[in-house]
């Protein structure tokens, strides 16, 4: 049954289909490690038991695959942390593979769930796992690879015009038709899997001026360039936006102009500019503007 959800929910995130396998690896965890009474005399033979517990793992990660949860990740820590005798290697291979599909592509791609997507990962991840790396009597470990072929990129990252360099920006996804709310992201983000299909991304932050980026038939990964207003500095700088000019007009009343404009740029072009052109209290700087600054203007 875990399998089952994996398969269906693959790379979609959903919370509640993730609940239902951690619920069932919690309790399969239990009855491994838990050396109560209640938990031996419930206990199946350890084989089946660590096959159960390698296939709820992978189940989990292809529901959360790209996503790097972290209490997921925590989980199959704790599961992969016992070697005893009885612990085969097929054990550590599900665990591993789990962990693996948990930071797929770090973190920019996701399992796709097109039909040909759903047949690759059954047969890489069917439930029945090696005792030793060469043994093949069950399913041909090759076929493990297979995973591969159902691995798609859905990374959303923007750039920076000016600077070329990657930012992290708010956007919205809106999807076909009316009945599906738009989703709200902050790139760069991994866009998982829905039932509804992207139509578009909008950028809505007051940071950078506003862009609708239309999605491909493949609604694959998108990379889009942004251009950041004048008066606000990058996310680095003022996460919270309270450097930007409307926030800072009434602190800097009274004080040094330069003061001003070095909290609302960061471009050198035009902290030098406002370095030689309005220091007006520079006595050698005044001189030399008295007579030319109202022509410089009048251009």
């Amino acid at each position: 049954a875990c399998f089952s959800i994996g398969l269906r929910f693959a790379g979609t995130g959903n919370m509640d289909a993730a609940s239902v396998i951690f619920e069932r690896v919690m309790e399969l965890r239990e009855l491994r490690d838990v050396t109560n009474s209640v938990s031996s005399a419930l206990r199946p033979p350890t084989p089946v038991l660590e096959m159960c517990l390698g296939c709820a793992a992978i189940s989990l990660s292809m529901v959360l695959a790209g996503t790097g949860d972290l209490d997921a990740f925590r989980l199959l820590k704790i599961l992969r942390w016992p070697c005893t005798p009885d612990i085969q290697h097929g054990s550590h291979l599900a665990y591993a593979t789990a962990i693996g599909l948990l930071f797929l592509g770090g973190g920019t791609c996701t399992l796709g769930r097109e039909p040909r997507d759903i047949a690759s990962l059954i047969m890489a991840f069917y439930p029945r796992f090696p005792s030793s790396t060469s043994d093949n009597q069950y399913h041909l470990q090759a076929l493990r690879n297979l995973y591969a072929l159902a691995v798609k990129n859905r990374e959303i990252r923007a750039i920076d015009v000016d600077t070329g360099k990657s930012v992290s920006v708010p956007i919205e996804i809106h999807f076909e038709g009316r009945i599906a709310k738009p989703i709200s992201l902050t790139a760069p983000c991994l866009l998982l899997n829905t039932d509804e299909k992207p139509n578009e991304l909008r950028v809505v932050s007051n940071r950078y001026f506003p862009i609708s980026v239309a999605f491909d038939a493949s609604a694959g990964n998108r990379i889009f360039f942004v251009k950041r207003r004048s008066a606000y500095l990058c996310r680095g700088e003022d996460p919270l936006s309270q450097r930007s000019f409307l926030m800072q007009a009434e602190k800097f009343q009274g004080r040094d102009p330069l003061e001003l404009i070095a909290s609302i740029t960061d471009d050198r072009r035009l902290l030098v500019f406002a370095a030689h052109f309005c220091d007006v209290n520079d006595p050698k700087t005044r001189s030399q503007l008295s007579g030319s600054m109202g022509k410089f203007c009048s251009w």
